[in-house]
């Protein structure tokens, strides 16, 4: 959900809150350069559409469509609206911390990459010459820098690529609640498997802390959650945690001994189950975010530092390549 769609929806929320009728509304939204989300939902209203399919109807993201559709079903249009937009709030906190905190290891690699095709299309070929026409025979080192650096642009390609199709696969897979190959993943990997366990236990954890702030006791929202996600990929894990409830086992127990859900989400929970006065997942979603923020910087200090490092071993190969053949001219002189 972008910046625009949620400033429309907070507006919308506002004044719906203040009991203006939605024909007044939309005509002021749509002179606040809202023109086109107020075209669509009058165009859908004067259909017949309630507000709530309306808004359904509209080009908004499949995120926001997602979590509006459960929560209109359990609370008033105000209430679904705004609990969507802040859960929509902290997926794009998540995705602005990712872009920013890979976007300058991500362009260091693609110049890395770039750089390599240079040096072996380039410049390589001309050093191999300078050493054919001056006679010199090229060193064990050198020979295998040179094999090095001709490797070294698939090696990125392979690892890039490797890395995309991964990504694809297990998101394919989430999406399509492929529970087989999700039950793969999670027996048979371990980083994979601790970023399916975080997913589910993050998207479940938006959720429940919603349904808390109204609340509902876990049982409860265990049950809503059953009866009302008809359209997202955690509902196999609403089920599956649903099963172990009408099994007969507390809610406690089936978080603890559920496989879908990380070490510190199961922790946490039971910590915010024995607090009595305040129960809220929020610290635990807070946690999340610095846990991806400290991985991205860990990342970033060990990627960082190696690519530069790859950069000027090219540099200085290159260099020493061109400077041997002309010590050489100079010795002979």
């Amino acid at each position: 959900m972008n910046n625009k769609e949620i400033e429309f929806m907070n507006i919308l929320v506002s004044l719906l809150d203040q009991q203006y009728d939605i024909e007044s509304i939309l005509k002021l939204c749509s002179s606040l350069h809202f023109h086109k989300e107020c075209e669509a939902l009058t165009d859908s209203l004067k259909k017949g559409n309630n507000l709530g399919e309306a808004i359904l109807q509209c080009h908004f993201s499949d995120t926001f469509k997602e979590y509006f559709l459960f929560f209109k079903n359990t609370f008033s249009i105000s209430d679904a609206v705004r609990k969507t937009v802040t859960i929509c709030e902290k997926r794009n906190k998540i995705k602005k911390m990712l872009i920013s905190k890979l976007t300058y290891p991500c362009c260091l690699l693609l110049f890395l990459f770039v750089f390599s095709i240079f040096i072996i299309t380039f410049l390589l070929p001309q050093v191999e010459n300078l050493f054919t026409d001056f006679q010199i025979e090229k060193g064990m080192v050198i020979t295998i820098m040179f094999i090095i650096f001709h490797f070294i642009p698939y090696l990125i390609f392979f690892l890039f690529l490797t890395a995309l199709t991964l990504f694809l696969y297990v998101y394919i897979n989430i999406k399509r609640i492929n529970y087989k190959v999700i039950d793969m993943l999670i027996a048979k990997t371990h980083f994979i498997s601790m970023i399916i366990k975080k997913y589910y236990s993050l998207k479940f954890a938006l959720y429940y802390d919603e349904m808390l702030k109204n609340h509902y006791d876990a049982s409860t929202i265990v049950e809503i959650l059953y009866e009302k996600i008809n359209d997202s990929d955690i509902r196999m894990i609403i089920y599956e945690l649903h099963h172990f409830i009408i099994s007969g086992e507390s809610i406690n127990d089936a978080i603890s001994h559920f496989p879908y859900f990380e070490k510190n989400f199961k922790i946490f929970y039971l910590m915010m189950s024995q607090n009595r006065q305040f129960k809220s997942l929020n610290d635990y979603i807070e946690i999340v975010f610095m846990q991806i923020n400290h991985f991205l910087s860990q990342f970033i200090r060990i990627t960082v530092p190696l690519i530069y490092g790859f950069t000027a071993a090219f540099v200085i190969v290159v260099y020493i390549s061109i400077i041997i053949p002309m010590m050489n001219v100079i010795t002979n002189l």
